[in-house]
Order: C-alpha cells, then structure tokens, then sequence
C-alpha cells in the first residue's frame, strides 16, 4: 500500500514538473520565472518519499524530456539532479548551511558539465564568444564618424577589463551556482514550511561570520595579485578567481557587520537595508563594505561593537 502511494505521488510530481518545464522551455518570458522551480518537484518528492522514489522520477524525466529534444534532457538533468541532491539533504534534516553547500556542489558540477558540452559539440566558447562580439561591437562604433575623438586610452582599458574577464569563468561558474542554489533553497525552505515540515532555520543574518582563517587567505591572494604573476597561467587563472571569491566574502562579511551594528544600536531593519540598496546601486561604497568585513576579521570589530 505504501509503495503504491508513492508510486501515485511520484507520478503527480512528475506530471508537474513537466508542466513546469514546459512553460520554461517554450515561453521565453515566462520560462526565466519558472526555471527557479524546476528543482522543486525532485526536492519535494525526495522529502515525502525517499531516495529511490526520486530517482525513478529522475529517469522518467530524461525520458519524457527527450520527446522535446537534446538540449530539453540537458536542461532536465541540471535541475532535475540538482533537485534530487537538495531534496536529500533536506530529507536528512541537515543544516541551512549544508543545504546551501550541497546545492552550489551539484550546481557547480552541471554548469561545468554544459560549459565543457557545448564547447567540445559546438567548438562555441559562449562567453570568449560574447566578448568577442563585444569588442567588435564597439571597434565598429570607434569607425563611425560621430565617434568622440580622445576616448581611445578609456577604451584600451575596457577591452582589458573584457579580455580580463575570460579567465574569471570558474569564479562566475561558482558564483551562479551559489545563486542557484540560493534561491532553490529560499523557495524550497518556505513550501515545506507551509506543508508542516520542520525546516531548520538559518541564524540571524547579523550573526553570520567567515571563519577567522579566511583573512590570511585573501591576504596571501592579494600579495600574489600584486606580485604581477604572468598572465595566462595556471597560478595567473587561480589567483584572479580566487580574489574575485574571496573579495565577494569579504563584501558579505562587511554587511553583517553594518546589521550588528544596527541590531545593537535598535535601528529599524529599513536603515540597513537602505544601507545594502545603496552600495549595490552606487558601487563604491562596496569598498567600504569590504574594509569593514576584513577590519572585522582582523581585529574582531563584532566583540568590541558588544562591548
């Protein structure tokens, strides 16, 4: 009796997922609202039903996905095994933190896997490729006769900064996989609770805080920036990424520092908020954020803050 339930809300939760995709494979606009649930149905069945039940529903999904075409089954099995490793770890009742992890890894891992795909079946690097197409965009626009004369060294800087961002497609790789699963998660956390499931909560954000090691790190990483490595190696490649990561932490750190403040001073939610807007918005303030995040890791800005 119980496997036949489970065998009857497998098949409701695939028929919904292939619902879902295809609003998000054949209607563009609405296609980038519904790929952020893609995952949920694996997620949700792995949690009712188990591991086994979900891989089944796996299988049947690549099956049914290779009706539409090739690139349907790929898009499938990036969300839909991702669905299941989150769908896992949540069955197993884990921490916010290793829901979190678990998802980047397995987003990590498909993305690198379709990146590495369409460049060895295609011969197209799609981001080497934009860029390209980028620069030839605007020596195009350097050729028309409007053009403002006396632009040429800002533009020289611009075609670096584009060459430069070629060798950060592991940190970006990593980054939208963070955001992924992120998101997966925000959306996973608040179904289940509402389906009476206990979901571990994550502490306060003004709470939050990188290990003290990670300064030693980004210190290292900024002396080797600065050493001027020869572009294009390996060290060159591993250098720039990881102080594009760690720079990112940093920035994190930062704003947790701005919230305890806020929290200890009995500020409203609204001025840290603001506060977060406005340094996305304006950009540099993010450099302030940042000082403020390796000035906490450094010197435990937070305890004194207590004190």
């Amino acid at each position: 009796m119980k496997n036949t339930k489970q065998l009857i809300e497998t098949a409701l939760w695939l028929a919904l997922y292939m619902i879902l995709f295809a609003i998000a494979f054949f209607i563009p606009l609405f296609g980038l609202l519904f790929v952020w649930v893609l995952p949920l149905p694996f997620i949700l069945n792995a949690v009712r039903n188990g591991r086994n039940a979900t891989l089944v529903m796996l299988v049947a999904a690549l099956v049914l996905s290779f009706i539409f075409t090739l690139p349907a089954v790929l898009l499938t099995w990036t969300f839909a095994s991702a669905g299941f490793v989150i769908g896992e770890v949540y069955r197993r009742k884990k921490s916010p933190f290793h829901i979190l992890l678990a998802g980047t890894l397995a987003y990590i891992v498909n993305f690198l896997f379709l990146y590495i795909l369409i460049i060895v079946v295609t011969g197209i690097n799609p981001i080497a490729d934009s860029i390209n197409e980028m620069k030839d965009m605007i020596g195009q626009l350097q050729s028309t006769p409007g053009f403002p004369k006396g632009t040429e060294t800002q533009i020289e800087m611009f075609i670096e900064q584009l060459d430069f961002i070629t060798y950060l497609v592991p940190s970006m790789l990593i980054m939208s996989a963070l955001l992924f699963a992120f998101i997966t998660q925000l959306i996973t956390s608040s179904i289940l609770k509402r389906l009476q499931y206990e979901v571990k909560s994550w502490k306060p954000f003004s709470e939050w805080s990188l290990p003290r090691s990670v300064i030693f790190y980004y210190l290292i990483v900024l002396i080797l920036s600065l050493v001027g490595l020869e572009e294009g190696t390996t060290l060159f490649v591993l250098v720039a990424n990881l102080e594009v990561l760690l720079g990112n932490a940093m920035v994190l750190q930062g704003f947790t520092i701005i919230y305890a403040f806020s929290k200890i001073k009995g500020w409203s939610l609204a001025v840290p908020a603001l506060i977060t807007i406005g340094s996305f918005m304006l950009m540099f303030p993010l450099q302030l954020v940042k000082l403020l995040g390796i000035l906490d890791l450094g010197l435990n800005l937070r305890s004194r803050m207590k004190s």
